[in-house]
């Protein structure tokens, strides 16, 4: 809170408009189609052996509901496993593909001789 408190003073005083925006990452990772995925990971030039361990991990990823009797298998289009090691990594790699396609690098303010244009690193 400290450093929006200081972003927000700085703005008043050189007469800039400041927006903040909050984003709710709680189901985050259940947001994630496998297609965004597997085209991130080519943009990044991830190799393609890499890919398709990923995709393989993935496409084995089918649960069950169980009622009053197991139901038929279903396949997962969408999430990142949640508490795998590669998870964080995968998320991060999406979010980093949007900003970009979203071209946010001219956006932010200068802050003590540094461009900010994404708090998350120094909210925790």
């Amino acid at each position: 809170m400290h450093v929006i408190k200081q972003l927000t003073e700085k703005c008043q005083e050189y007469d800039k408009a400041l927006y903040i925006a909050f984003v709710d990452y709680s189901k985050a990772f259940d947001s994630i189609e496998h297609d965004s995925l597997w085209r991130t990971l080519t943009q990044e030039r991830v190799p393609k052996k890499y890919i398709r361990i990923i995709k393989n991990i993935y496409a084995n990823n089918t649960p069950q509901i169980k009622l009053e009797s197991t139901g038929e298998d279903f396949p997962i289009a969408r999430d990142v496993r949640q508490g795998g090691p590669l998870s964080p990594k995968l998320f991060s790699a999406v979010l980093e593909g949007i900003f970009r396609d979203l071209e946010w690098d001219n956006f932010g303010i200068n802050f003590n001789g540094r461009q900010l244009s994404h708090l998350d690193s120094l909210m925790t």
